[in-house]
């Protein structure tokens, strides 16, 4: 929603600009100040990660061992394991291998 938000106001900024040039063909300002903002950085961001992001492991699966892991931190127990001993373990739980984690996280940070 940023992204509508950031790119809407910049058309407004431009069409201010095409106004006051008196330029009215010169459409090309509001792509130059898009290129200049967040707005097409991130969309280049997001598009290079659209597969990551749909992905059902990115959606719900990534995030529900996350979940557990943060509340098994906060569970009193006499036997606990570590953070990330307790996070291989849900991975295995789910068969997912930590080498494709590793993978998927290498490529949201890219």
């Amino acid at each position: 929603m940023d992204l509508a938000i950031g790119s809407g106001m910049i058309a407004g900024l431009a069409a201010k600009k095409i106004v006051e040039s008196r330029n009215f063909s010169n459409t090309e300002v509001y792509y130059e100040m898009l290129k200049d903002s967040f707005v097409l950085k991130h969309l280049e961001l997001a598009y290079n990660r659209f597969e990551l992001i749909n992905s059902p492991l990115t959606l719900s699966t990534y995030p529900e061992i996350l979940c557990n892991v943060l509340s098994d931190m906060f569970t009193v127990e006499e036997n606990r394991n570590t953070l990330i001993n307790d996070f291989i373990y849900r991975l295995k739980e789910k068969g997912i291998p930590l080498s494709q984690t590793v993978r998927d996280l290498w490529k949201a940070i890219k």
